[in-house]
């Protein structure tokens, strides 16, 4: 059985719709931005940034393909990103 790593991730975090949920996203390798409705209690401060948890899906060279879990807005929720800028949860 393989099991799915989480890690956390910096992104931009904006305000939302509602005060209990935030607006997340995130530039891939590609250069493509993604954009995830989070809600505010799955925030977690490390290092003076906000980050948002991420399942990682796959792997290639020294990309991860994640997943940002919430509610995408238009542009999906999986984003390929440098293996380095993965925060070990």
């Amino acid at each position: 059985m393989h099991t799915k790593s989480t890690f956390r991730l910096k992104g931009r975090i904006t305000p939302s719709t509602f005060s209990h949920e935030r607006l997340f996203s995130v530039e891939g390798a590609d250069g493509y931005t993604i954009y995830v409705i989070v809600p505010l209690k799955d925030l977690e401060e490390r290092d003076g940034d906000l980050t948002a948890e991420v399942v990682v899906v796959g792997r290639s060279g020294e990309f991860s393909l994640v997943t940002v879990p919430g509610e995408p807005v238009e542009t999906g929720q999986t984003v390929w990103v440098p293996e380095q800028d993965l925060i070990p949860a």
